[in-house]
Parts: C-alpha cells; sequence; structure tokens
C-alpha cells in the first residue's frame, strides 16, 4: 500500500466518525421513549407523558411504511386539545403542542414496517 494511500483512508476514517457524532448529537431534544421491533411484518408502539413540552418530535427509523402518533395536551381544567398525524416514511418529524404553554402531554405512537424498526418519542 503506497503511503499517500493510508494517509487518505486514516482521514477518509477521522471524518466519518466526527460527522457521524454530530449527527448523533444534533438530534433535538431528549428521549423521552423509544422501542424497536424486526421482522417481516415488524409492528411497535411505545407512549409517554411529557410535562411542560416545548416541543415534541417523533423519529421513525428503518423501514418503516406507516408511523402514526396521537398527542393529547391540556392546560388548566379547561383546555384540551387530541390531535394525531401520520407519516408513511422514516424520519424526524415536529408534532405541533396544542394549546400553547401546555401543562402536560399524552403521547401514543405506533410504527409499522419490515427488517429492524424503530419509533422515538422526543421532547424540549
Amino acid at each position: 500500500m503506497r503511503p499517500n494511500m493510508k494517509k487518505y483512508i486514516v482521514v477518509g476514517l477521522v471524518l466519518a466518525t466526527v460527522f457521524s457524532g454530530v449527527a448523533a448529537a444534533a438530534l433535538p431534544g431528549h428521549r423521552v421513549a423509544s422501542k424497536t421491533a424486526s421482522g417481516q411484518f415488524a409492528v411497535t408502539a411505545v407512549h409517554a407523558t411529557v410535562n411542560h413540552p416545548h416541543a415534541v418530535y417523533l423519529r421513525l427509523v428503518g423501514g418503516i411504511s406507516s408511523g402514526t402518533i396521537v398527542i393529547a395536551c391540556s392546560r388548566g381544567y379547561a383546555t384540551i386539545s387530541s390531535n394525531s398525524y401520520m407519516h408513511n416514511r422514516a424520519g424526524l418529524f415536529r408534532v405541533p403542542v396544542r394549546p400553547a404553554r401546555a401543562n402536560s402531554c399524552q403521547l401514543v405512537a405506533s410504527a409499522g414496517g419490515s427488517g429492524r424498526i424503530m419509533v422515538e418519542l422526543r421532547a424540549s
């Protein structure tokens, strides 16, 4: 192996390590709950309660064919809101928090697909 080739390989490995760490660190909020499943017909679900959320995110990873999140938030005794959102691909999706300045939100998310899939709830 030529000396210059070794330098390129080392530089490539260092850059790959740095950028993979940056990508993982770039996820918003903190993980509230996650669940994985695998198989030809993989299905999984996860739920969590978040107090005083500023933002809520749904992260779907793997061979996702469908994913759904239901968010039910309350503020005080009189204001309650419940909404559902559907996605048909993997990705990171911001979920609207309604009403604004909610005291707490109940989150339920599910996903189906093939191979190894993951559903993750994140909040800040």
